[in-house]
């Protein structure tokens, strides 16, 4: 078997990507002996590739190119990391902040503006037309609650609402005293936020 050894590159890159070997499959019906050459192939063997360096095709040769040294990017700065762990604070209350409620009774309540939106107005038409009780869709099912009962609903969503913009103040203030890159890395913001449980009255 006549087999005869080519060299492949990138037809993107153009770099050397390793040898093709050819056989008598690849040889050419009108030159006996002679084999046709692939599409991006070179006959000639690439030099020794050095460490830090790349064989690039240039015509019919190769030429030796140096691979980019890439700097890795700088570590955050401290004011760099406060404004991010800022940003993740506002993200984690608002998150919070609509995540709903657990009542005493179990009813499970969305929290978000639309829903606080919600609650006042069934409140106002109550007041205002008089009715007994209302169905109001709690995130856990239907339920039926008195004027008295949704007052006491929009007292727990308004202070769970509170204590989520209490909790990311603190959150800002003990990350704008941050005085070391260790300290802000090793921040913690996972804690001191209200609990979606409501175990106690919204007004004791």
């Amino acid at each position: 078997m006549n087999i005869k050894t080519v060299y492949s590159y990138d037809p993107q890159t153009r770099f050397y990507t390793g040898p093709v070997y050819l056989d008598d499959s690849d040889l050419s019906p009108l030159e006996p002996g002679v084999h046709l050459i692939p599409a991006d192939c070179l006959e000639e063997a690439p030099p020794h590739i050095p460490d830090g360096f790349r064989a690039s095709a240039e015509g019919t040769t190769w030429a030796l190119v140096a691979i980019p040294v890439v700097a890795p990017p700088a570590p955050p700065s401290l004011d760099e990391l406060r404004v991010t762990l800022t940003q993740k604070a506002t993200a984690r209350r608002w998150a919070v902040e609509t995540g709903g409620i657990t009542l005493p009774n179990g009813v499970k309540v969305l929290t978000g503006i639309d829903d606080q939106t919600r609650i006042t107005s069934a409140i106002a038409g109550m007041e205002a037309e008089g009715y007994p009780s209302v169905d109001f869709k709690a995130a856990s099912g239907w339920v039926e609650l008195t004027l008295d009962e949704l007052r006491a609903l929009r007292g727990f969503v308004a202070g769970h609402v509170r204590a989520c913009y209490s909790a990311e103040r603190a959150h800002h203030t003990a990350i704008g005293a941050i005085a070391t890159v260790a300290a802000a890395q090793a921040y913690d913001l996972t804690t001191g936020w209200p609990s979606p449980v409501i175990t106690v009255s919204p007004s004791a």
